[in-house]
């Protein structure tokens, strides 16, 4: 990279393959999430959310695989992000990255109040068709355990794949990320506490808003506001900021 060219540079840097994947998914969650908001005002989505509710219902399923759901469902609990953000934050604050653990205690509070209000905006009802497996406080559109689980462990996943020169285990972190708000929506459909489209606007939201802070480290690395990810430490500021902080 050092013997490029700077147009060469710069122009690697502009279309960086990780801004146009990131961009490329902020576009569809959006538009999923605007979509499935209009069907789900409109009625239009009652009848497939009590059908596929009720075929999961009559599945035949171990004991043991109904406690993995209940398992799963906890991933996207009050107590269990907020236990997994302060292990990061902690992790952190040893680091001494004041700024990323700033980012992330406001990147994560901020989609709680997201979830929240538009929880209180929609005030959809629950699933009255089956037994819950779980208890439940609050309304149904979108699912605060699809949402949060979405927006803080990809959040995570990105800033903590930021602290690593593998791509293996960039890719690694992130992954994991979306493996875990996935079984957590799933468990929601499962236990019947959510309409699948609940589950499916929380997917969409969250990811939406991870992305979304996603943009807003890169933007505050490259003006300095935030600390650099290890790959662009040492490096001469010109450098550093052609080579990005994807």
């Amino acid at each position: 990279m050092d013997r490029l060219p700077d147009f060469v540079r710069r122009l690697i840097f502009r279309f960086d393959v990780a801004i146009l994947i990131a961009s490329g998914a902020l576009v569809l969650g959006l538009y999923i999430f605007v979509k499935t908001v209009g069907e789900v005002v409109d009625g239009d989505t009652e009848y497939v959310d009590r059908q596929i509710v009720l075929w999961v219902k009559g599945l035949d399923s171990p004991g043991w695989f109904d406690e993995i759901m209940r398992d799963c469902t906890a991933f996207g609990g009050t107590f269990v992000l907020a236990l997994t953000t302060m292990a990061v934050a902690v992790y952190f604050s040893v680091k001494r990255l004041w700024y990323a653990l700033a980012f992330l205690l406001t990147s994560v509070l901020g989609a709680f109040i997201l979830s929240l209000s538009l929880k209180h905006f929609f005030s959809r009802a629950r699933p009255d068709i089956i037994e819950h497996g779980s208890y439940t406080f609050t309304a149904s559109f979108p699912s605060g355990h699809a949402m949060l689980s979405a927006a803080v462990y990809l959040t995570l996943g990105v800033l903590l794949a930021r602290l690593e020169r593998s791509h293996w285990l960039k890719t690694y972190f992130i992954l994991l990320g979306i493996f875990i708000s996935f079984m957590t929506g799933v468990s929601r459909v499962w236990l019947g506490v959510h309409w699948p489209t609940d589950v499916l606007a929380g997917w969409a939201g969250g990811t939406v808003w991870a992305i979304a802070c996603w943009f807003l480290a890169r933007y505050l690395q490259h003006c300095g506001k935030i600390e650099r990810d290890i790959n662009t430490k040492g490096l001469p500021a010109a450098d550093a900021d052609l080579k990005g902080v994807g």
